[in-house]
C-alpha cells in the first residue's frame, strides 16, 4: 500500500481567535475553590487582622515549612553523637535503638520494618536537635 501524504494548500487567509478580554467568560463561583485553598473567608475579611492577631506566631507556618531541611542518601550513615537522658516521642527511641554508627539508612529502612517516614521523620528531628549526625562519605560525587 503507497501511502502518500499530499499538502494542501490554500489561497484563503487565516484569521486569528479575538483576543481572550473579548471572549465571552462563564459566570462562575470560586468562593468554594478559595476556600479550600486559602482558607475561610474570615482571613480575607476587614477584622482579619483580629484572627491573625490573636493566634500564636507559630501556628501561622505549616510543621513542614517550619522544620529544617536535610537531604537523607540510602548511603549515609547516621551515627549518635549526643547523649539524651530521655526521649519523649517513641518513634525517636526505636529509631536511636536502631543506629550503630555503621548501618546506611538504605539498610535501615531494609531491617528495621519501619516505613519511610516513620525511620526519617523522627531520623530528622534527632538531626536537628544535633542528636544525630550524618557521615557521608559513602557518597558518589557527581
Amino acid at each position: 500500500m503507497d501511502a502518500r501524504h499530499d499538502l494542501v494548500r490554500t489561497a484563503e487567509s487565516y484569521d486569528a481567535p479575538p483576543p481572550r478580554d473579548r471572549l465571552p467568560t462563564l459566570p462562575e463561583d470560586l468562593s468554594e475553590y478559595a476556600w479550600i485553598h486559602t482558607g475561610p473567608p474570615s482571613w480575607s475579611d476587614g477584622d482579619g487582622g483580629a484572627i491573625a492577631a490573636a493566634q500564636p506566631a507559630s501556628s501561622a507556618r505549616s510543621d513542614v515549612a517550619g522544620a529544617p531541611l536535610v537531604d537523607f542518601w540510602h548511603c549515609d550513615v547516621p551515627k549518635v553523637v549526643a547523649y539524651v537522658e530521655s526521649v519523649a516521642d517513641p518513634c525517636e527511641a526505636r529509631v536511636l535503638e536502631l543506629l550503630d554508627g555503621r548501618a546506611t539508612i538504605g539498610v535501615l529502612l531494609e531491617t528495621s520494618g519501619l516505613a519511610l517516614p516513620d525511620l526519617l521523620g523522627p531520623l530528622g528531628e534527632l538531626y536537628a536537635r544535633g542528636v544525630v549526625a550524618l557521615d557521608r562519605s559513602q557518597r558518589l560525587a557527581r
